[in-house]
């Protein structure tokens, strides 16, 4: 018989077990580059605790908003039933301030009030501004709102929103201490022919226009309020003002412009204050994750146009949840060993306990280098108590 000396059949067999070595060497490799990847569980801290209560916002107190307003105007087209020639002035309101006395100041009928493009304006009854007020060494002013009718005819005098003078008061003290914001737009200013419609098409036709201008102008303040601010549903304040009917043919254009302002609340102050109100503590930012679900109601105090100080109510109860930033703890685990997320783990004051980490494949003991291949899932911990 012929056989194969032994020799050479036992260096095949060491060379098929050095490839397979080799095979089992590179997928090792291959799996521990290509499909190395991770998960890291934490656990947030949140609270749900009532908040009912009153609040101060605004001049020398933690709790800061901006003054959010906007406008817009809806129109719809409806029969109309004639035209009659009319002239009409513009009018809207404003909020008049007192900086200049502790003491009530009284306007007399047609005070005149100046826009800064020299637009003149003028009550139609007398008005009585109160004082200011002092709060913690920093003076507050009277307000008082007044509706002001242009001084002559036309859509000239419908202007937005702006800030007025008193030409009266012109080289005393007062022409600076005593001013006027726009609370509503100047509108109404008309000459022409102004269309006449049944009145219970009319009004139903501004009802909509209404409801229309309503969710319009809600987006509109979501939309403009300062990134990180929280703005309540209730706290949004619309006004509405009809601008004459204009004739078309045989129809009649009816217009509706609305004015929204709304306090937007700074967001990491407002957790803090209604977590100050609840007795919860907490070394991490905090956020307001149900905003919706919280009442507001205005109390008295400044204009909120103006910034100045104000008081209010809220009803229900706050979920506050520390502020946490998944991708920046990818970023900071990336490459990390076991000793190394410890470290990782105390820089983070709004997670409760360890950093549960799992790798993939499991004889590899760090973390991936690209944090994109850390997925971090976060658990609440509504089971805490304040």
């Amino acid at each position: 018989d012929m056989h194969e000396p032994r020799g050479r059949g036992m260096w095949t067999f060491v060379g098929i077990a050095a490839i397979a070595v080799l095979v089992i060497g590179v997928g090792i490799a291959l799996m521990s580059t290509v499909f190395h990847s991770a998960s890291a569980s934490v656990v947030v801290s949140e609270w749900k605790s009532d908040v009912s209560g009153s609040y101060t916002a605004g001049g020398d107190v933690p709790l800061t908003y901006t003054p959010v307003s906007v406008t817009d105007k809806a129109s719809t087209s409806v029969p109309a039933t004639g035209s009659i020639a009319a002239e009409d002035h513009a009018f809207g309101t404003i909020i008049v301030s007192n900086l200049y006395s502790t003491k009530s100041q009284r306007l007399i009928t047609n005070t005149r009030f100046e826009t800064k493009d020299g637009l003149i304006y003028r009550t139609h009854a007398p008005i009585v501004v109160p004082g200011y007020t002092t709060k913690n060494g920093a003076k507050v002013a009277g307000t008082v709102e007044a509706v002001v009718y242009a001084d002559q005819a036309g859509d000239k005098y419908n202007s937005g929103m702006t800030t007025f003078t008193i030409p009266g008061l012109k080289g005393s003290d007062q022409f600076t201490t005593m001013i006027a914001t726009s609370k509503t737009p100047m509108s109404g200013g008309f000459i022409g022919q102004r269309a006449t419609v049944e009145a219970s098409i009319h009004d139903a036709a501004v009802e909509q226009l209404k409801a229309d201008l309503d969710r319009t102008l809600r987006a509109k303040v979501s939309s403009e309020a300062p990134a990180g601010s929280v703005v309540f549903a209730d706290s949004i304040d619309i006004s509405y003002t009809s601008e004459p009917d204009q004739a078309e043919g045989g129809n009649a254009t009816i217009t509706v412009n609305g004015t929204a302002i709304a306090p937007a609340f700074s967001g990491d102050a407002l957790a803090r204050e209604l977590a100050s109100h609840a007795q919860i503590v907490s070394d991490a930012p905090l956020s307001l994750a149900n905003t919706a679900e919280i009442t507001y109601s205005a109390g008295t105090g400044g204009d909120v146009q103006s910034g100045a100080s104000i008081s209010f109510t809220l009803t229900g109860s706050a979920h506050l949840v520390a502020v946490f930033n998944p991708s920046q703890l990818a970023t900071d685990l990336a490459g990390k060993t076991e000793a190394g997320v410890e470290t990782v783990r105390s820089a983070y004051p709004s997670l409760i306990g360890p950093i549960t980490i799992a790798v993939y494949p499991f004889w590899i003991h760090t973390l991936p280098t690209n944090p994109d291949r850390i997925h971090v899932i976060v658990n609440g911990a509504l089971d805490q108590k304040p």
